[in-house]
C-alpha cells in the first residue's frame, strides 16, 4: 500500500526543523519538504503550491516567530506571510484535519484564537540539540492522526483528465456544502472567517459577516461587539488591514466582556506592546465568569508575564485560577493545563511531572502528553514512571522513537532482556539509534533472546548435546528472574505514580492550611516561615557523632562531634511544595566526605487538615518524608551517630 504524501512547509530559516521531521516520519509516511523539488525554476510559487496540493494526502507546517516587523515606531515578532498563506490555503483544499501545525512551546504566534481546532503540536526549543527528543512527541502524535485519516482517495493521473469536469462539479458540491450557515458554531464562523480574510476573498467575508449577524449566536449588541473585535483581530494578524482602535472602543463600550478585554490584549500582544498586553489579560481574568475562559485567558498571559519576568502577575492567574470550583471534566481539564503553564513557568519540574498524571489519567488517549511526560521523567531519572507512561501507549502506536527510550528505561532499570526487545521493534522502524543501543546491549551481554532462539534452534535436532539443554534452563532462569525484577520495578513505579498523583491533586486545592510554625521531622523541630511572596524557609542543625580518619598508632580514629546545618527552601502551589534541603558540613570535617554540602529535591504535599506534611526527597534514591505539626516547642540539638 503507497504510503500518505505529506508536504512540509516552514520559512527559510526553519527548514532545519522541516528537514528533522522529515528524518523522523519518512518509515510511516511520504514526507517531502518543500525545499525539495517544489518551486521549480520556471513555475510561479502559488502554481508550485498548488501542484504540490494536488499530489499531498496532509500537510505539516512549522510555524515559529520569523520576522521583526515595525508598526508605529515598536518592533513585533510575527510568523512569516508565507507560511500563514500556505496554512489558509492548505486548510482550504486539505481540510483543518489534514493540516498540522509544529510550534515552539511558550511562543505565541500571534495566531487568530480561531485556530484552536487546530492545536499546534509543541516542542520545547531549548531541547533541539536533541531534535529526535525536542520533535519526537509531536510527530508521533501527527504519524497517528494520519495512519488513521490514511491516503486521500484519488484516480490515477489519465483518469483524472478524463474525469476533470467530473471532478469540478465535485469541487463546486463540496463548496455549496461550505456556504455560510446561520447554524454554525462560534469557533466555525471565525474559523471561515480567518480563512476567508486569508484569501481576500470579500465575497465570502460578507457572506460569513451576514450568516453571523442572522445565527442565534447574535443574542445582543454585547454578542455583536465580540464577533467585530475577532473579526479585527483576524485582519490584523493575517496582514489584511484591521483596526486597533476599533477593538479598543468595543472594550471602553463593554467593559466587564472578558472575550473583548482578551482580544485586545491579544491585538497589543501582537505589536509588541507586552506590558499593555499583560494589563489587558489581567483585567480579563479578573472579570471571568468561567473557569474555561478564565484557564484560556490564562495560559496566555502566563506566557506574557513570564516574558517580562512580572512574578506578581503569575500570582495573580494563579489566585484566580483556584477560586474557581470545578463544575465538570473540562472544567479540571482546562484548569489543569493552565496549572501547568504556571507552574512552568514557576520553574517547579516535579509539580509539573505530578500535574502531568493527572492530565494523562484524564486523557489517556492523548499519546502526546504520555510521550512528553515520560521524556520528562527519564530526563529526570525515574525511569520506573518513564516505563509506565511510554507502556501506556499502546505497542501499535508507539513510534520507533517510543520504542527506543522504552528500551532505555528498561536499560536503566536492569532489565537487559526486555531492553533488548524494545531495541529490536525500534531498529526495524528505522530508528537509528536503538540500532546502536542494540549493538552495545548485545556487546556487553544480556542478550536472552539471540541465545534463546539458538538454543531452542539446538534442541529440535538429533540428540542435542547436554550442554545446549543445560544454556537452555540457564537462560529460562536468568528470563524468569528478570520477569520478576520487572514485576517488582513496576510495583515501586506505580505507587510512586500514586504519590504523584496524589500530590498533583493536591497542587490543585483552593484554600490550602496555614503551614508557618514548628514542624516535627526526621531530624529534629523546624519552624516554617513564609514570605510576602508565599515561599517557605527554615534551618536548623544537628550534631553527629563520627569517628575521624586514622593513620595507625600515630593517629588513631577517635570519636569526635560534628555539627550540620541544615536549610530548607520551598515552593507553595495550591497544597503542594516544591524546594529543596540542603545538609551543610561543619568547619572542621571529620570524614573524608564531611567537606561535602548535599542539596537534594523535595516534593511535597500538605494534608487537608494541615497537620501532616509527606512527600518525596531524591537523593541517590528517592526517601520518603513525613513531617508533623508539633504540639511543643522543643528546639534541640538532635545528636547522630555515624560512623
Amino acid at each position: 500500500m503507497a504510503k500518505p504524501i505529506v508536504f512540509i512547509g516552514s520559512s527559510s530559516e526553519h527548514r532545519n526543523l522541516a528537514l528533522y521531521i522529515q528524518s523522523a516520519m519518512q518509515y510511516d509516511v511520504a514526507p517531502v519538504v518543500w525545499t525539495q523539488g517544489t518551486f521549480e525554476p520556471s513555475h510561479f510559487t502559488l502554481e508550485s503550491l498548488e501542484s504540490a496540493l494536488d499530489k499531498a494526502d496532509f500537510a505539516i507546517l512549522v510555524c515559529a516567530p520569523d520576522d521583526v516587523t515595525v508598526s508605529r515606531n515598536k518592533e513585533y515578532s510575527t510568523v512569516r506571510d508565507n507560511v500563514i498563506f500556505e496554512l489558509g490555503l492548505f486548510i482550504g483544499r486539505l481540510g483543518r484535519k489534514r493540516t498540522f501545525l509544529v510550534s515552539p512551546r511558550g511562543v505565541d504566534l500571534h495566531l487568530p484564537s480561531d485556530l484552536s481546532g487546530l492545536t499546534p503540536e509543541t516542542f520545547d526549543p531549548d531541547e533541539l540539540l536533541n531534535p529526535e527528543a525536542a520533535l519526537g512527541p509531536a510527530c508521533t502524535k501527527i504519524k497517528a492522526a494520519i495512519v488513521k485519516a490514511g491516503r486521500l482517495p484519488r484516480s490515477d493521473f489519465s483518469e483524472a483528465r478524463e474525469g476533470m469536469a467530473e471532478e469540478r462539479s465535485l469541487d463546486r458540491s463540496d463548496e455549496l456544502q461550505h456556504t455560510p450557515q446561520s447554524t454554525w458554531s462560534d469557533e466555525k464562523f471565525e474559523f471561515e472567517f480567518f480563512i476567508a480574510t486569508m484569501h481576500e476573498n470579500e465575497k465570502r467575508v460578507s457572506e460569513i459577516e451576514d450568516a453571523y449577524r442572522t445565527s442565534a449566536l447574535n443574542t445582543s449588541q454585547e454578542k455583536l461587539a465580540e464577533w467585530d473585535t475577532r473579526c479585527e483581530y483576524a485582519r490584523i494578524i493575517s496582514g489584511k488591514g484591521g483596526n486597533l482602535s476599533l477593538i479598543r472602543d468595543k472594550s471602553e463600550a463593554f467593559p466587564m466582556n472578558a472575550e473583548i478585554r482578551k482580544t485586545l490584549a491579544q491585538a497589543l500582544q501582537h505589536y509588541g506592546d507586552d506590558l499593555g498586553a499583560l494589563q489587558e489579560f489581567i483585567i480579563a481574568v479578573d472579570i471571568a465568569n468561567d473557569a474555561q475562559i478564565a484557564a484560556n485567558i490564562s495560559k496566555r498571559g502566563v506566557e506574557v508575564a513570564k516574558k517580562v519576568k512580572n512574578s506578581s502577575a503569575l500570582k495573580t492567574f494563579k489566585e484566580k485560577l483556584i477560586s474557581f470550583p470545578i463544575k465538570n471534566h473540562r472544567d479540571k481539564s482546562e484548569i489543569m493545563e493552565a496549572f501547568r503553564i504556571l507552574v512552568e513557568a514557576a520553574k517547579l519540574p516535579e509539580i509539573h511531572k505530578a500535574l502531568g498524571e493527572l492530565i494523562t489519567a484524564m486523557k489517556p488517549d492523548d499519546i502526546d502528553a504520555r510521550f512528553a511526560s515520560a521524556h520528562a521523567y527519564s530526563e529526570a531519572d525515574q525511569d520506573g514512571l518513564s516505563m509506565l507512561q511510554y507502556e501506556a501507549i499502546p505497542p501499535e502506536e508507539r513510534s520507533g522513537m517510543a520504542w527506543n527510550n522504552l528500551g532505555v528505561s528498561y536499560d536503566r532499570l536492569g532489565l537487559k532482556s526486555k531492553a533488548i526487545g524494545a531495541f529490536e521493534i525500534a531498529a526495524s522502524k528505522g530508528e537509528t539509534i536503538a540500532d546502536g543501543n542494540l549493538a552495545r546491549k548485545l556487546t556487553f551481554g544480556g542478550f536472552h533472546i539471540e541465545a534463546r532462539k539458538r538454543a531452542d534452534s539446538a534442541i529440535l535436532k538429533p540428540s542435542p548435546h547436554e550442554s545446549v539443554c543445560s544454556i537452555a534452563a540457564e537462560i529460562r532462569e536468568q528470563k524468569e528472574d528478570e520477569e520478576l525484577r520487572y514485576s517488582a520495578a513496576r510495583e515501586r513505579a506505580l505507587e510512586q505514580r500514586k504519590e504523584r498523583t496524589a500530590i498533583g491533586e493536591a497542587a490543585l486545592v483552593q484554600i490550602g492550611a496555614d503551614i508557618d510554625g514548628y514542624w516535627d521531622t526526621e531530624f529534629g523541630q523546624i519552624q516554617l516561615i513564609s514570605d510576602e511572596d508565599g515561599n517557605y524557609s527554615a534551618s536548623t542543625h544537628v550534631t553527629h557523632q563520627v569517628k575521624s580518619i586514622g593513620f595507625g598508632i600515630l593517629k588513631p580514629s577517635r570519636n569526635m562531634i560534628e555539627r550540620r546545618n541544615i536549610r530548607i527552601a520551598l515552593k507553595r502551589f495550591g497544597n503542594a511544595l516544591e524546594g529543596t534541603i540542603t545538609r551543610e558540613a561543619g568547619d572542621s570535617p571529620a570524614t573524608l566526605l564531611g567537606a561535602i554540602d548535599l542539596e537534594h529535591h523535595l516534593l511535597l504535599a500538605i494534608s487537608v487538615d494541615g497537620q501532616t506534611i509527606s512527600g518525596i526527597e531524591f537523593g541517590y534514591q528517592e526517601a520518603r518524608v513525613n513531617w508533623r505539626r508539633s504540639t511543643s516547642l522543643q528546639i534541640t540539638e538532635q545528636t547522630q551517630s555515624e560512623t
